[in-house]
């Protein structure tokens, strides 16, 4: 069914057809359903191509066996003598090896392996079939079909293939972990690929020049975590590519290394973003990292665009809050009154600008959330821009020195918050295509302080598109893709329609949980309560189903088994 679904997104009409009449067709959404549902597609996978015995690609496992009890390293050897895929070479690394080795000719000490892959006859690494290298960990299994599969994927241009994975917990497995595709900034932030995770031996060729035959100079780098960086250090375009299936079953043992692993990927970290980052520190789990991007001297210039319509105590609640919270100094705040009737606020408004606290502009239309906001953009003097709601509040601090380290970085487009309801709930971490069949929140509802769904709240990451009600870009890339829609987005969906184009031109869109603020939502504008609201709503979602194919989508931050129907990253 993956592989269908996969071509039926090629075919726009299809796709839509695909989506709307089979996805409400009953299916069991349980963890047991959906492995028995990924069995059936991998034994279809494995099934529909034959592997060419002529041209094999070798895959070769490296198992560490020190310190491990026996029967785990005999059930973890004997899931991969199971494989059905025939072309792979295990490597055994510490004392007693030799008993396992004799279990299959295709298993070795890991010592004596570099003849044995120096030979022209098995390793070319000039050839589209070079080998590719993963780590198992004694005690975790693989599926059956795990070589298979990942042979089946992998191309020629393919540099690093990453698996979904679950846990064994005596006899019982749970806990899938759905994995997103390639995401650099939930990289930089954590390992989230982990566990069978392939790499070309093509990336550690280049260390020959320094005396090193690629497999020591893959084993010198120690973790799959600094393995990646030094892949991402010789090509920042390094292909990798997520294969959506469980194949990797993770045992539940005490790792005593896990920490120092960590803080020494952490080190690493830091001398890869040497000339990017002041700094990179622990992040908000003991398992993450926080980088402390360079800001640019002198620091550039904020201009904060808060529209409104009446609304003078979330107006004043908004700004205030501004002042009173935030480190950053170097912004102005230019405040939109689209036709405001209410003298108190009116006047309060007058105050404000009197007191230059804002620049006040008048926008004398009819209201249109996307033709304020590009209206405003004309009259702001910041280098960087912030959309921020009037309804909205700060709370942290470091807010907008957040955005601005992030936005002034060349390769990132949009900036966004964590935005909480008044009740400390969740309601804005990154909005995810193809929720609802358009576009819904992440997370929304969790309690504040959750960690989500493989710790997703926690880190920072890439999603396809944030919300406005806070959101951080260049005012030239702003201006470079047109701005918000205010033809057919006047109300809503215009800012995922922004950050959807910021990403075809190049850009990746970015989520911080370090930018926290309140959103007291729409309260000003209201809900969608007559039916020419409605009506108008409706026109909306229907462009951005027709422009977007965002009915039809798996968005990439996102996995295919999650679900669309609802907002709180459940299967």
């Amino acid at each position: 069914m993956f592989f269908i679904r996969q071509q039926l997104r090629k075919i726009d009409w299809l796709a839509r057809f695909y989506r709307k009449h089979f996805t409400d067709l009953p299916f069991d959404r349980t963890e047991e359903g959906i492995r028995r549902q990924q069995q059936l597609e991998l034994s279809q996978l494995v099934s529909s191509e034959t592997c060419d015995n002529e041209s094999p690609r070798l895959l070769l496992l490296v198992m560490d066996i020190e310190q491990t009890e026996h029967d785990l390293i005999v059930q973890s050897i004997e899931s991969i003598i199971k494989q059905n895929y025939p072309h792979w070479c295990l490597l055994l690394k510490g004392a007693q090896t030799q008993q396992y080795s004799k279990r299959d000719n295709r298993i070795y000490h890991f010592d004596n392996c570099n003849v044995l892959f120096t030979k022209e006859d098995i390793v070319n690494l000039d050839d589209e079939n070079s080998p590719f290298i993963a780590t198992i960990d004694a005690g975790d299994l693989l599926h059956p079909f795990a070589l298979q599969a990942m042979y089946q994927f992998i191309t020629p241009t393919t540099d690093v293939i990453y698996s979904d994975h679950d846990v064994i917990d005596g006899t019982k497995r749970h806990s899938p972990c759905f994995k997103p595709q390639w995401n650099r900034d939930l990289f930089f932030s954590t390992d989230y690929m982990a566990n069978l995770t392939f790499f070309s031996i093509r990336l550690f060729q280049s260390d020959k020049e320094n005396g090193f035959d690629w497999l020591t100079c893959w084993e010198k780098l120690t973790t799959d975590y600094r393995r990646c960086l030094h892949g991402l250090k010789q090509d920042s375009d390094l292909n990798i590519q997520h294969l959506p299936y469980l194949l990797y079953h993770q045992r539940i043992v005490e790792k005593n290394a896990h920490a120092e692993h960590i803080i020494e990927d952490r080190k690493a970290l830091t001398n890869f973003l040497a000339t990017r980052a002041t700094s990179v520190e622990q992040g908000l789990l003991t398992t993450s990292h926080k980088i402390n991007w360079l800001i640019p001297k002198p620091e550039p210039l904020v201009s904060i665009i808060i529209p409104t319509y009446n609304g003078k105590a979330l107006v004043q609640q908004c700004i205030e809050s501004v002042y009173q919270t935030t480190q950053y100094t170097n912004f102005e705040i230019l405040l939109i009154d689209n036709q405001s009737d209410d003298q108190a606020a009116c006047d309060y408004f007058q105050t404000l600008a009197k007191n230059n606290k804002v620049r006040l502009l008048s926008y004398h239309h009819p209201f249109n959330y996307s033709a304020i906001n590009n209206f405003a953009v004309e009259h702001a003097k910041g280098s960087i821009l912030v959309l921020l709601n009037n309804d909205i509040e700060v709370i942290s601090p470091d807010w907008l020195t957040e955005i601005v380290a992030n936005v002034n970085r060349e390769d990132i487009g949009c900036v966004g918050a964590m935005l909480y309801y008044p009740n400390d709930t969740v309601q804005h971490a990154g909005v995810v295509l193809g929720l609802g069949r358009c576009a819904g929140h992440s997370h929304k509802h969790y309690p504040r302080g959750s960690t989500g769904y493989m710790n997703r709240l926690k880190l920072v990451q890439n999603y396809s598109a944030v919300t406005a009600a806070c959101l951080g870009i260049r005012k030239t890339l702003y201006q470079q893709v047109g701005g918000l829609n205010d033809i057919d987005l006047t109300v809503a969906f215009n800012d995922v329609d922004l950050c959807i184009k910021v990403e075809q031109a190049g850009y990746r869109n970015l989520w911080s949980p370090y930018i926290e603020l309140y959103h007291h939502e729409s309260i000003s504008r209201g809900s969608e309560n007559t039916s020419a609201k409605r009506k108008r709503a409706k026109a909306e979602i229907n462009y951005m189903q027709n422009t977007w194919q965002l009915d039809t989508i798996v968005d990439p931050a996102y996995h295919p088994l999650l679900t669309i129907e609802r907002e709180d990253f459940t299967i």
